[in-house]
This record gives structure tokens, sequence and C-alpha cells, in this order.
């Protein structure tokens, strides 16, 4: 596919590292909400990492969360490391601790990768039934310095899936088995949202957003049709345009 074919993404930009927690957590509200008053309900696929940690705080707290019915999400994760749920490495457990357990999820709102299953394949195969079909609403992502996302990485056999919504990977990071998402179910997001702060992200975000269309070497290249959240650091590299908003 030509890079001319591939819809450019929408970029916030803020300040600091500080403003973007807050900018991002605003702005994924405001979808949530959005979605909720189109559809009655939300799908919301949440990210692990380091720069969804306290995005996700700034969600959960009162004066923002009160101005949704969490009631009405279901939630879901783009890549689960192969740990229990109480792990430190464990998605579920960042996630469980800084967002799901202060908006009070229930149980059977939060649709979990086992990462502690003994057998990731069956595990993959088992998550694949347990996605939503038809459109995702809202796909939170991040993106690694060398331009992985979920656990989606540069020449991943699962980059190539076109059928499995999920597959069991081994990835050159720690811990190196993971299960994730595939790149069809990327593409059903109706709305992608990057995150990514700090001058390290900055090289790697301009070449995804700048540079040829190359998928197979740059996964984030998946969710340029989205919307990038990035600190000033993070856009440091990129040629910033009259329709980005800076705040």
């Amino acid at each position: 596919m030509e890079r001319r074919d591939i819809q450019p993404p929408q970029m916030l930009i803020a300040g600091s590292a500080g403003a973007h927690a807050r900018v991002a957590a605003i702005r994924i509200v405001d979808e949530i909400k959005d979605a909720l008053s189109e559809k009655g309900y939300c799908t919301l696929f949440l990210s692990g990492g380091a720069t969804p940690r306290p995005v996700y705080k700034e969600m959960a707290r009162p004066q923002t969360s009160k101005t949704v019915d969490w009631t009405k999400v279901q939630f879901y994760f783009v890549d689960e490391r192969c740990v229990p749920p109480d792990h430190p490495e464990s998605n579920y457990r960042m996630a469980a601790e800084e967002f799901l357990s202060p908006i009070h999820a229930a149980a059977e709102q939060i649709h979990r990768i086992r990462g502690e299953s003994s057998d990731p394949e069956s595990e993959a195969t088992r998550y694949a039934g347990e996605l939503p079909t038809g459109d995702i609403d809202i796909m939170i992502l991040g993106i690694g310095a060398e331009g992985h996302t979920a656990s989606l990485f540069p020449d991943s056999k699962a980059l190539n899936e076109v059928q499995r919504p999920a597959a069991a990977v081994i990835v050159p990071a720690s811990p190196s088995r993971r299960i994730t998402i595939t790149p069809p179910v990327i593409k059903r997001a109706r709305q992608r949202i990057v995150l990514a702060s700090g001058v390290s992200k900055a090289g790697i975000i301009a070449r995804a957003i700048r540079g040829r269309y190359m998928p197979n070497v740059l996964p984030v290249q998946f969710a340029l049709p989205g919307l990038w959240i990035l600190d000033a650091d993070a856009a440091s590299e990129l040629r910033i345009e009259t329709d980005q908003e800076l705040l």
C-alpha cells in the first residue's frame, strides 16, 4: 500500500509530560462519552506500559470519572505478558490498580487476557472468542522504541495475520512470552489513540508519521489513521502543522 493511501493521524501535543496525562485523560473520557451518547455502551481497549499509567490515574480521578457511567463500558486489553495477574509486569494489574478498581468496574465488564495460562496459544484462541464483534469504539495504544505497538514487534509473524484476532508471540523484550491482538483488530477500532511522551520516542514517532509506510518494520503505523497524543518532547522531531492542536 502506498503512503499516500494512508490517512495521517490527528495530533494533540501537550507542553509537558504532566500536561500530557491530563490532556490524554480528558480526551479519552470525551471519546467514551461520545460513544455512550451515540450507542448507549462503549468498548474500550486498554494498553499496558509506563505511558498509560498516569493517564489511567487521571481518568480515575473523581472530578473526571464522575462524568462517565462506567457501568456501560466493557474493558478489553490489547496485549498481556505471560505472567500471573498479580505480577508486577502484568498489564492487567497496572490497569486494575490505577483505573479499573478506583472506578469500581465490575468483574463482568473486564475481559482480561489470562497471562498465567500454561498454554498461551489456547489462551489466545479463547480470548479471540471473547472479543467484541463488529466495530471497536476506542483503542488505547502505545509505541515502543523500535516502533512496536501492543505486542506486535517488527518482523513478527503475527503482523501477517488476517484472520486470527489474537496470537501468542515471543518478543525481543522481557517478559518475552506474550499474547496480543493482531492487525485486523486494530483496524476495527473506530478511534485509535496512540500515547507517547519523552524525547526517547521522538525519532521513532517522526519515522512512523513522516517516513515510508512499512508496518512490518514499524507496526505502530497500523494506528496512523487515529489520534496521537504526544508531549512536546515526543513531538520534537515533527514538523508542526496548523491543523494540529497544541495544548
